[in-house]
């Protein structure tokens, strides 16, 4: 055999060796980077798909949330149509009744990733107040093994059952009226003058009174409706004696009356509207009005009050609308001269009162010295063209009062 054959065959038999070894390695290597690949992809659908449950089991709980409230309003406007009921406590024990077969609900929303999805909901009732009843609601949205909870807790506000809002000049008919207690201690402030609530004979508690009295009123009170008035507004602090004219109306961040001044009101012949968040009267201060008019004075938050408004003036001339649930202040003397409507107010008087003409609060406990006479404030015949209150029907508010995931 030729030695150059021999050689080249060697060759050959060698490269076919390295060739199968080398394309052994690159199968391999191809086989190892696409198991991998197969297993990062995968694990990124498995992933994926639990990323997704887990919203899913978010929005299952949300659900099951918002069908419990859709089914609580129903019901409490099912209530509405078919009956009056003469105070809150036999409102909430009806509505009570009523969803006790609702309180826990098993809800099949859907079908995800070959998995259903459900919602399981739980209602309980929680504080009860004089006319609102607080209630929580507990959802568990389910995705698989995948649970998430949100828990609400809503509030839902009495109001006895009527047509439409009593008028102010129905409310400003009393001396006093008040939606639950009215409370006069031994020797307190002489009251002359009608009185209302929508409490019951229980709720009512006079010493010193001439009048009638009448009980069960089923009178709600409106909201305030608040004027619009787009000024930033600035505070105004009166401290020293001061005038001023409001050319229809003003808002002011806060108005603070120091000790001993008096805030003088030019009145502009018509309504005069004043704006501000809180109100501050501060030891025998005062706020006076002058000229012809109204004023018609809105307070939002505090109302500090231990001076005197419109003292020994035609009451009215001032109506005073205030949504807050607290009087500060009257440690001394609390005067005033016109109408106040504070649906939202538990007033204490403990102080020395001079007080004429007609008070609409929530509640009223009187322990000062003093009067309180009726005198008229409003009528229909002169509304008030800014802000006021609401005339919509009345019914029961559905308040969300917290809402989270545990």
């Amino acid at each position: 055999m030729d030695l150059r054959f021999k050689n080249y065959s060697s060759i050959v038999a060698s490269s076919r060796g390295s060739v199968f070894l080398l394309s052994v390695l690159v199968l391999m290597t191809v086989f190892t980077l696409a198991t991998a690949l197969l297993a990062v992809a995968t694990s990124n659908y498995v992933m994926d798909q639990a990323e997704h449950d887990y919203q899913a089991a978010f929005y299952a709980a949300e659900a099951g949330i918002h069908h419990q409230m859709e089914v609580m309003k129903a019901e409490i406007d099912r209530l509405y149509l078919e009956g009056s009921y003469t105070n809150a406590s036999a409102f909430f024990n009806t509505f009570w009744e009523r969803i006790k077969d609702k309180k826990a609900l098993s809800l099949d929303i859907d079908m995800i990733n070959d998995k259903p999805v459900k919602a399981q909901v739980t209602t309980s009732k929680g504080t009860l107040g004089n006319d609102f009843c607080e209630y929580k609601i507990q959802s568990i949205g389910i995705v698989g093994r995948i649970r998430r909870t949100i828990e609400s807790t809503v509030r839902v506000k009495y109001a006895p059952k009527a047509g439409a809002s009593p008028t102010l000049s129905t409310l400003f008919s009393y001396a006093i009226f008040v939606n639950g207690k009215i409370n006069q201690t031994s020797n307190a402030s002489y009251i002359e003058g009608n009185i209302g609530t929508n409490g019951t004979d229980s709720d009512v508690s006079l010493k010193n009174h001439s009048g009638n009295v009448q009980t069960n009123c089923s009178l709600a009170l409106p909201k305030i409706v608040f004027p619009s008035i787009e000024e930033a507004g600035e505070p105004l602090v009166v401290n020293r004696d001061m005038t001023i004219a409001v050319p229809g109306s003003m808002k002011y961040s806060s108005i603070t009356v120091d000790k001993n001044k008096t805030l003088t009101i030019q009145l502009n012949g018509g309504d005069t509207v004043i704006y501000t968040d809180t109100l501050e009267m501060n030891n025998k201060s005062n706020i006076n009005l002058q000229g012809e008019g109204r004023l018609i004075l809105y307070i939002r938050d505090a109302f500090v009050m231990d001076g005197s408004i419109n003292q020994g003036g035609d009451p009215s001339k001032v109506i005073v609308f205030y949504d807050g649930e607290a009087v500060g202040g009257a440690t001394s003397k609390f005067n005033f001269y016109g109408g106040l409507y504070a649906p939202q107010l538990n007033l204490h008087l403990s102080a020395q009162v001079d007080i004429k003409g007609s008070i609409v609060v929530k509640e009223i406990k009187i322990a000062g010295n003093g009067s309180i006479v009726f005198s008229h404030v409003y009528d229909e015949s002169n509304p008030i063209g800014v802000g006021g209150v609401g005339t919509d029907s009345v019914g029961a508010e559905f308040d969300i009062v917290s809402y989270h995931e545990l």
